[in-house]
């Protein structure tokens, strides 16, 4: 499934949960499907910007030989090296650098796309004199360890998008032994990463831009009659998406998959193991409220390209809805079709 990468762009934007980032890059003028492209000229954008508002600066522990004192003496290190017989010191002392650990992240990033072969070459030489422009920030590999070393605070916290960016780079990478690097694989081809940006994106869009119902996830318990005994413990149950207003409540399952409707006898048939999953939810969700507790709707949103298919039924006393989101279509249609769905919700659980 490939999803044209103006729209990947702004469903990165939700997921992200970074709307004021939605302006960075021009997505008239992005074009195709490849989100190798997509990374690059996210990057590029947000270290410009960063640049141009200032690179964060932290401080630095550095440690130097000097004829005076600064910071802390290292007594050990002066008596050592015998450094008093020249009149020095060995000091610690701290400065503030540029080598701040989201400066070194967003340079090895901006190094790593620099180098690869599938992003476009008058790009790669202008990443190339970004990484020319922080020639005071340190250079390392990009690593997960790297990444985690970043504190986000209020700050920095306009730098939240441009970190997201530089996690996805990382988890993009792959080793190339034909060139003896790493190349750049396109995460837009990958089902399970695209699978978690959409049902971000579909719980982020819908907490911002309806306001009927409470969005976050719910945690269900098995209805189970025994304790469980054993050495080993039942799956989590936890849901994609939940909805809730007074007391009604619909479960909604996000998927990303190739194929959301295989054929069987002919037919686009929805798929059981998703079925099963949502019912599960459905039928545990009402543990420990009572009998009298409403019944929750479940809904199966599927991402698709070009396919619009629905399905409306009720299963054991459980109203569950099978929808498709065409996300080849125009952002804005996207868009009000989530809107709409949003909607047809409310209008069923007030009625029910």
């Amino acid at each position: 499934m490939r999803i044209p990468i103006r729209n990947l762009y702004y469903l990165l934007c939700y997921a992200w949960d970074s709307l004021g980032s939605t302006d960075l890059v021009d997505v008239g003028s992005l074009e195709g499907s490849d989100a190798r492209e997509l990374l690059a000229r996210m990057l590029h954008e947000g270290i410009s910007r960063a640049i141009r508002r200032g690179l964060e600066r932290d401080y630095v522990t550095l440690t130097a030989d000097l004829r005076g004192v600064r910071g802390k003496i290292d007594l050990a290190e002066t008596a050592k090296r015998f450094l008093s017989r020249r009149g020095e010191l060995c000091c610690r002392f701290d400065e503030m650098t540029a080598a701040a650990p989201l400066n070194i992240v967003i340079k090895a990033a901006a190094r790593e796309l620099a180098s690869c072969r599938a992003v476009d070459d008058a790009l790669r030489i202008r990443l190339k004199d970004l990484v020319a422009l922080l020639h005071e920030v340190p250079d390392r590999p990009l690593t997960r360890d790297l990444i985690q070393r970043v504190v986000l605070h209020r700050n920095n916290a306009h730098h939240r998008f441009l970190l997201h960016v530089c996690r996805l780079i990382h988890a993009c990478l792959m080793p190339d032994s034909a060139a003896g690097g790493e190349r750049l694989r396109d995460f837009a081809g990958d089902d399970q990463q695209m699978g978690k940006l959409f049902e971000s994106f579909v719980r982020n869009f819908l907490a911002r831009e309806q306001k009927t119902f409470q969005v976050g996830s719910r945690k269900f318990r098995w209805s189970t009659e025994s304790a469980p005994v054993g050495d080993c413990a039942l799956p989590e149950m936890k849901t994609d998406i939940s909805l809730t207003r007074d007391d009604r409540e619909a479960v909604v399952e996000t998927k990303f998959v190739g194929d959301p409707f295989p054929a069987r006898f002919g037919r686009p048939t929805v798929r059981s193991d998703h079925l099963y999953q949502l019912f599960a939810y459905l039928r545990n969700s009402r543990r420990g409220r009572g009998e009298q507790a409403p019944v929750p709707l479940g809904v199966l949103l599927y991402a698709s390209t070009g396919i619009m298919r629905s399905l409306t039924t009720t299963i054991d006393g459980h109203p569950v809805w099978v929808r498709a989101l065409d996300l080849d279509r125009p952002w804005p249609e996207i868009r009000g079709a989530l809107l709409g769905l949003a909607e047809e919700i409310r209008g069923s659980t007030q009625s029910g």
